[in-house]
């Protein structure tokens, strides 16, 4: 008999079954117990790796002392440059990568970041845009000014009535009177275009614009404080990936070149690995002794069912694939049932949290593969079931239903 009409006495067989709905309400909260673990972590891993690689100051190694610098020979330097690791290396004389500016005819008090957009370093930044002239600007479609903290996106600005218009950037520069012995500010203005917009979400950053990298290192020049004993000789490095990191400072290390580079503690994020894969094995495990014991009381409750399809002429094959084929119903039935009350979760989630700017970067990303696996291993199992004890049981309940 072909496998699809079997799959039709299976699926009618189902109808009649009582455990049938106690068994897929107890696989779909397995089901979802192991999204949820492993959900969280590749959420927490994705949006953890896209801060840190969209927040330059984080793939940024700096060599800050002078005899430092002095042990980064041309000869190390050119090693360093073909490493597919780093994507350039520059020396500057100020402190900042990047500078706060005012822009005063939005109507905005508070400040803004302007950061330097390094060709091949922000892909995600000036793709689609081109900073063709050194007064250029590339800023957030929405922009918040200064602190945005638990922002709602209605309070942004809509920069994109601002495109292809001219903008005055004002910096401030913390001065020294001498005459009076008091510090006060001069403000410099810089007039630049805005010739592009890009999705803040993308960095987690909604105050930083972007400009040609050597006219934000002028502007760092002309702004930096009085003070001039407080500018240092800086070599920086930039890093692709921040991942990559690592790979760069150990170059140094083994040369002993001493280094600042920003630090991310990550052992909470490798802690939560363990603990869903951890987790992910208790429940498989718990799952599937609750499998076995509902497979049993599967087959005694389809005891007459089974023996009327024997008495009916088929063979123990086609009970075997009946069988299966009413337990793999049941399966996928319990699997799409998670998945759409998971993505559900998901919308509803997303929906929420995109209210806030906090959050707008944060794409929940559902992890199907210990799902899939999980899935595999039921199959498995009962496969080893069906093929390996129906003969037995179906014996058994031959002589069973002639008994009764």
């Amino acid at each position: 008999m072909k496998d699809l009409e079997l799959f039709k006495i299976s699926h009618k067989s189902n109808k009649g079954i009582g455990k049938k709905t106690i068994f897929i309400v107890v696989i779909t909260i397995v089901l979802l117990l192991i999204f949820i673990p492993f959900t969280f972590y590749k959420t927490y891993k994705m949006a953890v790796n896209d801060i840190l690689n969209s927040q330059y100051e984080f793939r940024i190694i700096n060599i800050y002392d002078e005899n430092e610098i002095k042990k980064l020979s041309p000869a190390l330097r050119k090693e360093l440059t073909t490493k597919k690791e780093v994507i350039k290396i520059f020396d500057r004389r100020q402190k900042r990568s990047s500078v706060q500016g005012y822009i005063y005819d939005l109507n905005k008090n508070d400040f803004m970041d302007i950061n330097p957009a390094i060709e091949k370093f922000t892909p995600q930044i000036i793709e689609g845009n081109s900073l063709k002239d050194t007064n250029d600007i590339i800023c957030p479609n929405n922009m918040a000014f200064g602190v945005f903290s638990d922002m709602n996106k209605n309070d942004l600005t809509n920069m994109s009535d601002y495109l292809g218009k001219n903008i005055i950037v004002t910096v401030p520069k913390l001065m020294y009177n001498n005459e009076t012995g008091k510090t006060y500010y001069d403000y410099y203005k810089y007039k630049f275009k805005l010739v592009g917009l890009y999705d803040p979400s993308l960095l987690y950053s909604y105050s930083s614009c972007y400009i040609n990298e050597d006219r934000l290192l002028s502007i760092a020049e002309e702004t930096f404080p009085y003070n001039i004993n407080e500018y240092e000789e800086i070599t920086s490095i930039y890093i692709s990936n921040y991942r990559d990191v690592k790979n760069v400072t150990n170059f140094l290390d083994q040369n002993g070149i001493s280094y600042q580079v920003p630090y991310m503690e990550l052992e909470f994020l490798d802690f939560t690995l363990i603990l869903s894969l951890v987790s992910t094995i208790i429940l498989t495990i718990i799952s599937l002794f609750i499998l076995n014991i509902y497979f049993k009381l599967f087959l005694k409750e389809k005891t007459p069912q089974i023996a009327l399809y024997k008495a009916l002429g088929y063979n123990k094959q086609e009970i075997q694939k009946i069988v299966f084929y009413s337990m793999l119903e049941m399966l996928l039935q319990s699997l799409i049932i998670s998945f759409i009350i998971l993505l559900t979760a998901k919308f509803i989630l997303m929906a929420i949290l995109n209210q806030n700017i906090t959050y707008t970067g944060i794409n929940i990303r559902i992890s199907f593969l210990p799902v899939i696996i999980y899935f595999i291993v039921c199959l498995v199992f009962i496969i080893i079931n069906v093929y390996f004890d129906i003969a037995k049981k179906v014996k058994e309940s031959v002589i069973e239903t002639i008994n009764n």
